[in-house]
């Protein structure tokens, strides 16, 4: 294509895709960078099928970044057993932020993992 987006990259990336990939492709946002994606993807499909390898009543943790509804760990952060490590949704069952205020991303990620300890394939997080 000879389109050149000009001023807003994210802005004329969404434009683009709307106008080109219209029902195959849809973007969504991480705390760095867009991410350009077919329209029947998602993060919890991936949960799901490691879900599916585990055995019966074992769970998952899920941690992203952008669990605010356009973020791009939105239907990740779903999942009952989720963390952000910065934005969340507005849902009381899951996605939460449990870190220090000002802490966040990668920052974040540590921080959850000096939480957790992990024994015979599994873990448990011990929240000071």
């Amino acid at each position: 294509s000879d389109y050149e987006p000009a001023g807003d990259q994210p802005t004329a990336i969404r434009e683009l895709v709307a106008r080109q990939g219209a029902g195959h492709f849809r973007v969504v946002q991480s705390s760095h960078s867009l991410d350009v994606i077919p329209s029947e993807s998602t993060k919890l499909t991936c949960v799901r099928l490691a879900q599916s390898q585990l055995p019966e009543g074992t769970e998952l943790l899920t941690i992203g970044d952008r669990g605010a509804l356009l973020g791009n760990d939105y239907e990740l952060l779903t999942h009952p057993y989720s963390l952000s490590v910065d934005v969340v949704s507005g849902a009381l069952a899951s996605c939460w932020n449990l870190l220090p205020p000002g802490c966040r991303n990668v920052a974040g990620l540590l921080h959850y993992s000096k939480w957790t300890k992990t024994q015979n394939r599994s873990f448990t997080l011990s929240i000071p």
